[in-house]
């Protein structure tokens, strides 16, 4: 479970079997907290929220349907095991392309590509 504080309200991330995934929203009282990363959450790249850092844990195809040379493409620009990334923007319609800052450097990819990233969020703190 990923848990997300945003606008007093808790983002709530069920990971189920199958790797399918529920989401909900529910009013949060207090604005003084962040709840983050309660039992080693990890989420796909284009699941991140604008600004939030997280870590790369792996990169992989998702149901098999990304070709090995997408994925090699992928960790030859970055996308690595330990390297920090952070989504950076979005395109206007439908949220594609994706930019996103992988160390120093920023790449543009598709949802898609995005999606083949597997991170673990990054902990700000409340005044995040």
């Amino acid at each position: 479970m990923c848990n997300c504080k945003v606008n007093n309200y808790v983002r709530v991330d069920e990971w189920r079997d199958a790797g399918t995934i529920r989401s909900y929203t529910i009013p949060f009282a207090s604005t003084k907290f962040v709840i983050l990363n309660t039992q080693n959450a990890t989420c796909l790249l284009d699941e991140l929220d604008d600004a939030q850092e997280a870590t790369v844990l792996a990169v992989q195809s998702v149901n098999g349907s990304m070709p090995p040379e997408m994925l090699r493409r992928l960790s030859e620009i970055g996308f690595l095991p330990g390297e920090r990334v952070r989504i950076i923007g979005r395109g206007m319609f439908g949220g594609t392309p994706l930019a996103v800052r992988v160390g120093t450097s920023t790449f543009a990819l598709r949802r898609a590509e995005a999606r083949c990233v597997q991170v673990t969020p990054i902990a700000q703190g409340p005044h995040a």
